[in-house]
């Protein structure tokens, strides 16, 4: 599906040292450090930076991009150098890196914040490796990979996850993920992290605990970026989360910008932030830098739709429905209809969109699986109204609850609907052209996050006509979108009270909670695709603990969701984890 990329390390940059912690964020690129012991996790709530610890792998290692011959091993070294510093990577067979089956070097340079990306390629389809990475006098963690499988396989396990806001509370849920031994891949669907600077979109609870991002404002220039994902990959959560599992990532808003689109943002101001072109750009580059990715080619950092292939089962279609082709969202207030039917406006974008297009049509796989960033069936939200009005009438309270949704943008539209515009409702057009696709093919299943709640639909162009759709047996159902939950960004509880109103005003949902936190286990055979929702039971102190929460099963050759009672079981002979050190629970 892919283009094959040939061995090279991909990318290699320097961060502050003071810009980490914010004390000061002005100059002196150089040392980002933390308390840590070799092969150890790093918390990031003990960082410190005295600058005496010569570890250099504080941010740990990763993967991802799994393709049948190769796979993206990742990592960063902090150093005071400002030369490029050797790295050496081995990769095994084994978690006692005994069995060697590839090794090389590379140079983690000041251009890329001294990141490393390598692309070892002759690799086995289907199986696990160890990679781990030395410089400096020093290795890494040991990590553990998968390649993508190839030919006729009978079974997959991915999970999809989004939306970590740092300071709404600990990672528990990528912990939950890291202890999962049978995950093929993690498909991470956006909002990696967040732009806002302290106290603007946070917890009072874990600010006041010191859970605090850095820098101290709304990160907008090339080291506010790198000071913020550096902040994120100190957490042990997420890094073991990295270290056990191949991801599958791309952008929402938030690595950028609140509501971003192609030319703009709601949240960016081009008299005090600059030219909005500047910041996407730096918010690219750094992306890339920070996550595990391949990028389209050398350098080249705005295309991230791309897709992948797993044996004759699943064909995965990631997209960007947020910074490549998307069209300005429909004036907010009041909501201008003329815009918003506009046969012509964009989500995907016209190249996008053919690509897409192509891939489906030619797909021979079970299952076509496309993940996206924001809800693609139609939510009409007029029951809330109420509630929404009431949150208006306080001002101010409405842009951190209605934004934690996020349902900015939510407006009563001509025919009496409540809409998000930011989603696909504020582009009809463009799902109408979405939705003609999926009903000339079999076995659709769409994959969503950005509205940190949990959603089971039915597709169709017509939820609320019993002639082409009934809501009762799925006739007319051209496909179903599975919705997780977010790591840790607010839902929408105060919306509890009205939740069934919502079901029977949207007779294509199936389930919808919004409160809990956790992500999504897709279990796929030929014959079927289980998601299973499964919670973690607190955000406010560090967890392991998780529980299952709903599941729903989609049979090959009827789009139609079926409540399923019974969670699937893990491979018995799953490959053992990499070398994990026990965090504390505080």
């Amino acid at each position: 599906m892919d283009d094959k990329f040939p061995l090279r390390p991909l990318l290699g940059s320097s961060i502050s040292r003071r810009q980490l912690l914010g004390k000061a964020r002005d100059s002196l690129a150089g040392l980002a450090v933390a308390s840590v012991l070799v092969g150890c996790e790093v918390d990031a709530d003990s960082a410190s930076l005295d600058g005496t610890h010569p570890n250099p792998f504080l941010h740990g290692v990763a993967s991802g991009d799994p393709l049948t011959d190769s796979v993206i091993l990742w990592t960063r070294v902090t150093t005071s150098r400002y030369d490029a510093v050797p790295v050496t990577w081995r990769l095994a067979r084994d978690p006692n890196l005994q069995d060697i089956v590839a090794t090389g070097e590379a140079l983690a340079v000041d251009e890329h914040d001294y990141t490393v990306h390598i692309d070892p390629g002759g690799l086995e389809a289907g199986s696990v490796y160890y990679y781990q990475f030395s410089a400096l006098g020093h290795d890494s963690a040991i990590g553990r990979t998968r390649t993508a499988p190839s030919g006729h396989i009978e079974r997959l396990r991915l999970a999809f996850c989004s939306c970590s806001s740092y300071s709404h509370g600990f990672f528990n849920a990528y912990r939950a993920l890291a202890n999962r031994r049978d995950i093929d891949a993690v498909l991470h669907l956006g909002d990696y992290i967040y732009e806002y600077g302290p106290g603007q979109y946070a917890s009072d609870r874990m600010e006041n605990d010191g859970r605090i991002v850095e820098p101290g404002h709304d990160i907008v220039q090339l080291q506010d970026y790198r000071t913020r994902y550096a902040q994120y990959r100190l957490d042990p959560d997420l890094q073991a989360v990295h270290q056990q599992h191949p991801f599958i990532a791309i952008w929402d808003d938030h690595e950028s910008a609140n509501d971003s689109w192609m030319h703009g943002a709601e949240n960016h101001d081009e008299q005090t932030q600059g030219r909005w072109e500047v910041r996407r750009a730096i918010a690219e580059k750094v992306f890339h830098e920070w996550l595990p990715i391949r990028p389209y080619a050398a350098d080249h950092y705005q295309r991230i739709y791309r897709s992948f292939r797993f044996g004759d089962l699943v064909d995965l279609f990631m997209l960007d429905t947020r910074l490549y082709g998307r069209d300005e969202p429909a004036h907010r207030i009041p909501i201008d209809a003329r815009t918003l039917q506009d046969p012509n406006r964009q989500m995907l974008g016209a190249e996008q969109e053919s690509w897409l297009e192509h891939g489906l049509y030619s797909s021979n796989c079970t299952w076509k699986l496309i993940g996206q960033q924001v809800m693609f069936a139609q939510l009409n939200l007029l029951p809330a109204l109420p509630i929404l009005s009431n949150l208006m009438d306080r001002t101010k309270l409405i842009g951190p609850i209605v934004g934690a949704m996020p349902l900015v943008g939510n407006l009563i539209s001509g025919d009496g609907q409540l809409l998000n515009v930011d989603q696909w409702d504020g582009y009809p057009a463009a799902r109408a052209r979405v939705m003609n696709m999926l009903a000339n093919i079999d076995n659709p299943i769409v994959l969503s996050g950005d509205i940190h709640t949990s959603w089971a639909n039915e597709l169709t162009p017509t939820p609320n006509n019993r002639v082409r759709y009934s809501p009762i047996t799925g006739r007319g159902s051209i496909g179903v979108e599975f919705i997780t939950p977010s790591i840790t960004s607010p839902g929408l509880g105060i919306l509890d009270p009205v939740a069934d109103s919502l079901r029977v005003v949207n007779p294509h949902i199936k389930y919808v909670d919004l409160r809990r936190h956790g992500y999504v286990l897709l279990d796929i055979t030929h014959e079927r695709t289980q998601a299973e929702w499964w919670y973690i039971d607190t955000l406010y102190q560090r967890s392991a603990t998780e529980y299952f929460g709903k599941a729903f099963t989609v049979t090959a050759g009827s789009p139609v969701l079926a409540t399923s009672r019974q969670v699937t079981q893990a491979r018995p002979d799953a490959p053992p984890l990499a070398p994990m050190t026990p965090r504390t629970t505080t």
